[in-house]
């Protein structure tokens, strides 16, 4: 009885997040809306508070309490308090609409016929290429269908089948992939987040700027991936093991495989650009009205193909509602992170304001040097454990882009980018729990022993480009 329940409560989160956010500000339907789905989430997150991780717990525990204690220091005990406290809350809707919507997406990307066989060919390529080739088809794959991509791959990394040695060298090339995508797709809460703190800024502006860097970070990936591979000696081992493993039956062509996948993901992206572009809706509102509408048709096109073993639409319907509640820890991580970020933002202005100065007039640093500081600090803020939504906020709000020597837009690019570089490299993100349950390795493992290192490749190649823009500017 709870799972299902626990299901509607969470799409009744984003049906009350759409009505919020599409509602005249500050009407009575917005603020109808927002409390309704207020209570939905606190609903949903009261139902699966047991099943949330201790890790997701205490982590959320640590940022409710700093959370409070500063909007309490800020606006006194009472009711001014509470109204802050609220306002954290409601930011949250938005965010959980996106988590809400990708799922939509995720239960078709899992059976498709090309994208299985795409990943399947990817595997196959020969030695020196493989990993990258993997780490291409997870850039992709998350590029459109955000954490579907780990679920896609996930049958290469399974414990029973993939020794060790085997399992990490495949994981860090699914993870590299992953985490080059937030740099610009729209489909990452990141870049909501980001695009929401970024005043004037749209993702039509910004995506083309993102798939470029993203495209110079696989680039920086490949070369460094050829030297880590002779250095690492698992990396050898992997290998031998590969060549001993048994391949899987293609069914499609190769250019039948790349033409039906580029469709998929062409077609999506269409949508989306439609929606942003030209209606004018904002990302999470635009996924959350096409997420439904693709995943389904997708459904069904599969079922055609395959036939009874595939999911149709009904049952994908069912699977999305009972795919809801597993979205409770990152339902609790993320009320707590906007609680918190809304506490510091509140003793980051009243300080500044009584300053009477911005920080970095205060400082008197370079352009160069701040520059710099704030993509180590966002990045040191994620290996230390801390969300990348602290980073943002904190970074939004103690910064404009003119501060560092940047556009507006260059300001959220170089954010979007930093967001997967931090989550890739943080014991406690969602994608590295999630890869560590896949594998049956420890998140920290996960975090600062497999992706660390690449992760502080892409640092170099981001400081090197702002630095670069920065300059040109």
């Amino acid at each position: 009885m709870r799972a299902p329940l626990s299901g509607l409560s969470f799409f009744g989160v984003g049906v009350a997040a759409v009505i919020a956010l599409l509602a005249e500000p500050g009407s009575s339907w917005q603020d109808l809306a927002s409390a309704v789905g207020v209570a939905l989430m606190l609903g949903f997150v009261a139902l699966e508070i047991r099943s949330v991780k201790p890790l997701h717990v205490w982590t959320s525990l640590i940022l409710f309490s700093l959370g409070i204690t500063a909007i309490v220091a800020v606006s006194g005990l009472g009711l001014e308090s509470l109204k802050v406290l609220y306002q954290g809350l409601v930011r949250n809707l938005q965010y959980l609409l996106l988590f809400a919507s990708i799922v939509w997406l995720q239960v078709q990307a899992t059976q498709s016929p090309s994208l299985l066989e795409l990943r399947e060919r990817a595997m196959r390529m020969p030695g020196g290429r493989r990993s990258v080739s993997i780490m291409l088809v997870a850039y992709v794959l998350g590029s459109a269908f955000n954490i579907a991509a780990f679920g896609l791959m996930s049958p290469l990394i399974q414990p029973q089948t993939t020794p060790q040695p085997l399992r990490e060298r495949l994981l860090q090339a699914v993870s590299k992939g992953f985490m080059l995508a937030t740099s610009w797709s729209p489909l990452f809460v990141g870049t909501a987040v980001i695009l929401a703190s970024v005043d004037g800024v749209r993702w039509t502006d910004v995506g083309l700027g993102g798939f470029v860097l993203g495209g110079a970070l696989l680039v920086a990936q490949w070369v460094f991936d050829g030297i880590y591979r002779r250095l690492d000696p698992s990396a050898a081992k992997a290998r031998a093991l590969f060549l001993a493993r048994e391949p899987v039956a293609l069914r499609l062509g190769l250019r039948a495989t790349l033409v039906r996948a580029g469709l998929i993901i062409l077609t999506l992206f269409s949508v989306l650009f439609v929606a942003v572009a030209v209606l004018k809706l904002r990302i999470p509102v635009a996924l959350a009205l096409a997420a439904p509408v693709f995943g389904l048709s997708w459904a069904w096109t599969i079922r055609r193909e395959v036939g009874s073993k595939a999911h149709g639409p009904v049952r994908s319907v069912g699977e999305v509602f009972a795919h809801y509640p597993t979205l409770r820890g990152e339902a609790l991580l993320f009320a707590a992170a906007n609680v918190f970020a809304i506490g510091i933002q509140g003793v980051l202005a009243q300080r500044l304001g009584e300053a009477g100065q911005s920080l970095s007039t205060i400082l008197g640093w370079s352009e160069p040097a701040l520059l710099l500081a704030c993509i180590l600090g966002f990045f040191i803020i994620c290996v230390l454990g801390m969300h990348p939504l602290v980073s943002v906020i904190l970074l939004t709000t103690l910064f404009v882009a003119a501060d560092l020597g940047l556009e507006p837009w260059q300001f959220a690019v170089m954010m979007m980018a930093l967001w997967g570089t931090g989550t890739n490299a943080s014991p406690v993100s969602a994608s590295s729990i999630l890869m560590g349950r896949m594998t049956e390795l420890s998140n920290w493992r996960v975090a600062w022993r497999l992706n660390l290192p690449f992760s502080l490749v892409n640092v170099v190649v981001i400081c090197a480009a702002f630095l670069l823009l920065q300059a040109l500017n």
